[in-house]
């Protein structure tokens, strides 16, 4: 026969409301971080149309401990302009191109590219992030 110990339903019943509020704050966390690095990953999107800027999105799937936050952008081709390290951006592309920018009437290709656009405008910034997140996440759960 099992023996009775004092006090365990109490304790199990503050086990799960402590439980519910951690998987509550990981999701807000998680949330927080993902809406900072499509911040950040926006200031280094590269932008000739505007339309992979346009399409950048933070999406959470599952709840609790089982969240899951996407960051990323909605086109067929942002893999390619985030992957392809040859290609000029920023600053590169407007001293490379210095000549055909000056002379360019309308918009076209050839226009002034923020300093900041380049490859890896996701990638990076989840880099140079990492402390961050693990500070959002660390202060959502001190508010338990």
């Amino acid at each position: 026969m099992g023996e009775r110990v004092k006090g365990l339903r109490k304790f199990l019943t503050r086990v799960n409301k402590i439980r519910k509020r951690h998987k509550r704050q990981i999701r807000i966390a998680l949330e927080k971080c993902g809406t900072l690095l499509l911040s950040e990953s926006l200031r280094e999107v590269p932008i000739l149309t505007g339309n992979l800027a346009r399409t950048g999105h933070v999406r959470r799937e599952g709840t609790g401990f089982n969240t899951v936050v996407y960051v990323g952008y909605g086109t067929n081709y942002g893999i390619y302009v985030h992957e392809d390290l040859n290609k000029a951006h920023g600053t590169v592309f407007n001293i490379k191109y210095a000549e055909q920018i000056r002379r360019s009437k309308t918009k076209g290709y050839y226009f002034y590219r923020r300093p900041t656009e380049k490859a890896k405008f996701l990638e990076d910034p989840f880099k140079r992030n990492k402390r961050k997140f693990n500070r959002i996440i660390a202060e959502e759960l001190k508010k338990i």
